[in-house]
């Protein structure tokens, strides 16, 4: 059991278990926890979804201030399901390449 699920019922789990462990009834062990849980699994690659007419209009106006270089803040607003990640991800691959990972939105005055 992690330690940390102790921590809530137990909070001195620590000094509960001391005496245990001397006894040889409870065993410590540390581990390594993944953090990603994701990491050991490949993802494949795949091509972007034809636009909506929506999602044409919305990655027009994007486009045309990345070419620009300037500067736009912008708000993309649908219900869920209606393809706003897919325009962000299409905008990224744009820019990406365009080699320009650190676009205009992202440059901070110093």
């Amino acid at each position: 059991m992690p330690a940390g699920e102790l921590r809530g019922p137990f909070p001195g789990y620590k000094k509960l278990l001391e005496p245990l462990i001397a006894a040889g009834l409870v065993g410590v062990e540390e581990r390594l926890r993944a953090l990603d849980p994701f990491a050991a699994e490949t993802i494949e690659p795949s091509l972007p979804q034809a636009p909506t007419a929506d999602q044409a209009a919305a990655l027009a106006t994007l486009r045309g201030d990345l070419e620009a270089g300037k500067f736009a803040a912008s708000l993309l607003h649908g219900v869920t399901g209606s393809g706003k990640t897919e325009v962000y991800l299409q905008l990224i691959a744009d820019a990406r390449a365009r080699g320009a990972e650190r676009s205009c939105w992202c440059r901070r005055s110093h």
